[in-house]
């Protein structure tokens, strides 16, 4: 029970991030509760928030978490809060009751409160400088031109980090596994995936199962270690990219005559 009500709090820790919005969305709501008069504005000002939060505390919650593995995305209920309205309205409500001379002194105090309760988003590691119009790895780009079959649907296995990238670029190329899922009833398993996290890859069995995949490109990173080398198995060589081995099935057609 302890470990199903701690995943509750994580799941607040995760919508809340640093917590000064969450702070000022609790402030406001009292503040709107005790000082809007207008009545037709309060169901949604006041009491979603109200209601949304009572939700995201039930205790049911950690019967659903413990037998579902879904448990982490329970924060979710908590964006149907109109957070940004509700601070706003309660400022603005604040500051439209002080003198005309206190105003734009209030409003900057406020724009700067608005400041120092977020984060600056652009320093989480998710971003990064754009490196071409697409805004994906240019590596990804340059692997993905490099086995482009015009007009035929080719299949190809992308180090992991890549696979999320690859058909956002083109859609003509297909992959043998997708990305993790951050929530494991959508995992989908794979065996090559998992031969290819290990820190030795057994030669043999990689082309067993490029094979059952029918993937005829494969994409290693040359630093990457093998039992054998995959030329004893009928591929080719075809070209390093910016540290990244291609290699060809020459038993799979791949619409090149």
């Amino acid at each position: 029970m302890a470990e199903n009500v701690g995943s509750i709090t994580e799941n607040l820790a995760s919508f809340t991030g640093s917590g000064g919005f969450f702070v000022l969305l609790a402030v406001s709501v009292l503040y709107l509760f005790f000082f809007l008069k207008e009545k037709e504005h309060r169901p949604v000002l006041v009491w979603l928030p109200v209601a949304v939060m009572l939700v995201f505390f039930c205790p049911f919650w950690t019967l659903y978490i413990k037998k579902s593995n879904d448990g982490e995305i329970l924060y979710r209920i908590l964006w149907l809060i109109p957070m940004g309205a509700v601070i706003c309205v309660a400022l603005t409500h604040l500051i439209s009751k002080l003198g005309e001379k206190l105003r734009p002194v209030a409003f900057a105090g406020a724009v700067l409160v608005l400041v120092l309760a977020g984060e600056y988003i652009y320093k989480d590691v998710g971003f990064k400088k754009a490196e071409n119009i697409y805004h994906i790895p240019e590596t990804v780009v340059k692997l993905c031109d490099e086995i482009h079959v015009e007009g035929r649907e080719i299949r190809a296995c992308f180090p992991e980090k890549f696979v999320t990238y690859v058909r956002q670029y083109d859609t003509m190329i297909f992959l043998t596994y997708g990305r993790n899922s951050y929530m494991p009833k959508f995992e989908a398993p794979s065996d090559l995936k998992y031969l290819l996290q290990q820190e030795k890859i057994d030669t043999s069995v990689l082309a067993e199962l490029l094979r059952d995949t029918h993937s005829p490109y494969l994409i290693l990173a040359s630093d990457r270690v093998l039992t054998e080398d995959i030329l004893n198995y009928d591929f080719s060589y075809v070209k390093t990219i910016d540290g990244y081995d291609i290699y060809l099935d020459n038993r799979e057609y791949i619409g090149i005559d």
